[in-house]
């Protein structure tokens, strides 16, 4: 779902968590993923309704820094190689 909505390139991507009780790496995996894909045709993640757990964990895993970087974080720089 987030790859054919980023496949139109919108500007902004906003992720709702409002019914969210539970999220596993999964999820979170989903979340980097939009990140990283929407880094590559300039549009940028927000999330919405982020319940105290979540912002926990996304603290805690540093998910929350990539989300906070600004939007031209790469321009005039070397893109770090993927792990893997």
């Amino acid at each position: 779902m987030v790859d054919r909505v980023l496949a139109d390139a919108p500007p902004t991507l906003v992720l709702d968590f409002g019914d969210l009780h539970f999220i596993d790496s999964t999820g979170l995996a989903v979340i980097v993923h939009a990140w990283r894909e929407g880094r590559e045709v300039g549009t940028t993640v927000r999330l919405r309704a982020v319940p105290p757990f979540l912002a926990s964990i996304l603290d805690i895993t540093g998910v929350a820094g990539l989300l906070n970087r600004p939007t031209q974080a790469w321009a005039g720089e070397q893109r770090p190689a993927a792990a893997g």
